[in-house]
């Protein structure tokens, strides 16, 4: 037997051995689940929670922990009446405060159709308690936690490290506030950056306060006051009405069970797991919808996925597949794009933004944005006739960078001798071997400026703002959603309500509508096949372009960093 049979044997039982996995766990877990009386809804809100995935899990037809999956249970349990309530478990959910502030929406409607909200809390910090704090009652475990600290940013700069390597920065930008390149040109904050930094502080700070000061009924006085204590005990919480009891998980479930077990002590509540919950349940769409389309990642060219370095791209070509599909489906009435990306390509966005602003001819559409929608993200956004945004999404960012990194130094000290042959004088520009010439830094200056003023162009037109109040606001600078409404950046606060409430005016659709998402999802195959360099023969090329996709902060490249916004 030759080493190529035995290979593709090894391969054809592999395959085999994937499908009858499938199957047998499909099979597993095929059959509806049935709901009692008297049932509590369990959410866990554990780390990274995006608004939305295309990934199909080839074991489970359950849902996982999206933001858009939390808004379909938490609405269909507030229109069923075997559901009673909501029991959250919240430990370190990994989001923005711009999906924090969702999730309060969404619990806050909950509330009033008159059913409760718990909350079990192991360990809690500042985006934890946020969330809690809507609760009718909030219970922590004995051995528990709770660090109110205050928030802060930690900026990591590059610079030096660099140098050590022999590499330099050789980025360009524009505006003082578009400081995504002084993580690796500078060795500190800069005057802007740090004026940046303490705008946003404040915003959140202040968000926290009103939060809590609204939800628990303590004075924001206080709450600053509890700053001073950052790690309390359940008893010094429960002091400081942060709390309002301490019990094992069993516990709560006994203390929430006393009004339904008077005839008889033992008995407990009914509760249904989110993923169990959801299991079977959609949104059927109507004749006639509102379409959701999810844009969430950096922004490049290509199709959507996920980059080990930058975590989930978004694709120009899957957005323009998606944004497409909802234009041509004459059952849809109406487009949400909801964004959740800090920029990326310039040309990536441009492009998206030409098929959005066609699809707006034929139908309305409204943008929705969630923790982010900066730079290539607030790009892509000008296409829309009404924007939503929450009180603390960062948006703005209007600005360009380009540049690349010089490698010189750091083959000097490798030994590495470059020589290079060229025919035209500026051949040699993005080469990695030596910085920019004062004569080529100017070109390139020249070059970005002309993109910004396109960039200037787009959001007053999008907007309706002359190019001089566009750059007063532009520049680099990053606003919360409360700012921007404002500066007219945006139309309106709130989350994905508003945003559907928005699209149904502008339709004409009246109370009754489906929804539709896109894009759709993956099968596992799609998945494996296209992911998979092996099966899908992707070039090294191609594979060099997913993990590099900055190709050297290539020009017209519009992209921003936003610090790990710290809260533990």
């Amino acid at each position: 037997m030759s080493r190529k049979t035995s290979i593709l044997i090894i391969i054809g039982a592999f395959l085999i051995f994937i499908v009858a996995s499938i199957f047998v766990f499909k099979s597993i877990g095929t059959g509806g689940i049935s709901i009692k009386e008297n049932t509590y809804l369990v959410i866990p809100l554990y780390g990274n929670i995006p608004d939305y995935t295309t990934k199909e899990n080839i074991f489970s037809k359950r849902e996982p922990l999206t933001i858009w999956n939390f808004y379909r249970a938490v609405k269909l349990a507030e229109r069923d009446s075997r559901i009673k309530g909501i029991i959250l478990k919240v430990y370190n959910p990994m989001i923005g405060m711009g999906k924090i502030e969702e999730i309060i929406s969404i619990l806050k409607d909950f509330k009033k159709s008159g059913k409760k909200v718990y909350t079990f809390l192991e360990y809690g910090g500042m985006r934890d308690y946020m969330v809690a704090s809507v609760s009718d009652k909030i219970y922590m475990i004995p051995t528990g936690t709770l660090v109110l600290k205050g928030f802060s940013f930690e900026v990591m700069f590059y610079k030096g490290f660099l140098e050590k390597l022999g590499i330099k920065a050789d980025l360009l930008h524009i505006g003082d506030y578009k400081t995504a390149s002084n993580l690796f040109t500078e060795d500190k904050l800069t005057p802007a950056h740090r004026e940046e930094m303490e705008y946003l502080l404040n915003e959140f700070s202040s968000y926290f306060l009103k939060v809590v000061s609204e939800n628990r009924k303590i004075n924001k006085e206080d709450i600053k006051r509890i700053f001073n204590h950052p790690f309390l005990t359940p008893e010094e919480a429960k002091d400081f009405s942060l709390i309002d009891s301490i019990a094992y998980y069993d516990q709560i479930i006994d203390d929430i069970s006393k009004p339904y077990n008077k005839l008889n002590p033992y008995k407990k509540i009914n509760r249904v797991s989110f993923s169990s919950y959801l299991y079977g349940k959609r949104f059927y769409p109507k004749r006639r919808n509102i379409a959701i389309i999810f844009a969430y990642g950096q922004i490049e060219s290509g199709q959507s996925g996920y980059n080990p370095l930058y975590g989930e791209m978004l694709g120009s070509e899957t957005l323009i597949s998606a944004i497409r599909r909802a234009k041509k489906d004459s059952s849809v009435k109406a487009i949400i794009l909801r964004v959740d990306s800090p920029g990326g390509s310039g040309v990536a966005s441009d492009e998206i933004l030409r098929e959005l602003k066609l699809a707006s001819k034929k139908k309305p559409v409204v943008v929705s944005m969630s923790d982010l929608a900066a730079s290539g993200g607030y790009w892509i956004s000008m296409g829309a006739k009404k924007i939503v945004a929450h009180t603390l999404t960062l948006t703005g960012s209007i600005g360009v960078i380009a540049g690349k990194f010089s490698l010189k130094g750091l083959y000097n000290k490798l030994g590495f001798n470059v020589e290079r042959v060229e025919k035209e004088k500026y051949a040699h520009i993005f080469s990695s071997t030596e910085e920019f010439s004062p004569e080529e830094r100017k070109l390139l200056y020249k070059n970005i400026e002309s993109f910004y003023n396109k960039f200037l162009k787009v959001v007053s037109e999008g907007r309706g703002l002359s190019l001089k109040e566009v750059d007063s606001i532009g520049r680099g600078r990053v606003w919360t959603g409360r700012s921007a409404l404002k500066l007219k950046l945006v139309d309106k606060i709130g989350g994905l309500d508003v945003a559907i409430k928005e699209a149904s005016n502008l339709a004409k659709l009246g109370k009754y509508y489906g929804i539709k998402t896109f894009p759709r999802k993956k099968s596992f195959f799609e998945e494996f096949f296209n992911s998979n360099p092996f099966f899908s023969k992707i070039n090294i090329k191609k594979i060099k372009a997913k993990l590099i996709p900055y190709k050297s902060f290539e020009a017209l490249a519009i992209m921003n960093i936003i610090p790990e916004l710290r809260d533990r």
